[in-house]
């Protein structure tokens, strides 16, 4: 949308403490390892890609369903 902007280097670290703190607490809540792993890779790569919200909910769901 502009061309000069560049996406501020503190929004990788946010990015990077919201999916730590999200693997701390399903750890905490006793939640299944692999189940954690999984869901963090597919959070993780739907950040990194840019995917919206939706999309992200879908292949969420699609784990689960398919588990």
């Amino acid at each position: 949308m502009f061309a000069d902007f560049a996406t501020p280097s503190v929004l990788a670290e946010f990015q990077k403490q919201a999916i730590n703190d999200t693997i701390e607490s399903l750890t905490e809540s006793g939640i299944n390892e692999i189940l954690v792993n999984k869901v963090t890779d597919i959070v993780g790569d739907n950040i990194k890609s840019g995917r919206n919200f939706t999309n992200m909910t879908n292949d969420l769901e699609d784990f689960y369903t398919w588990n």
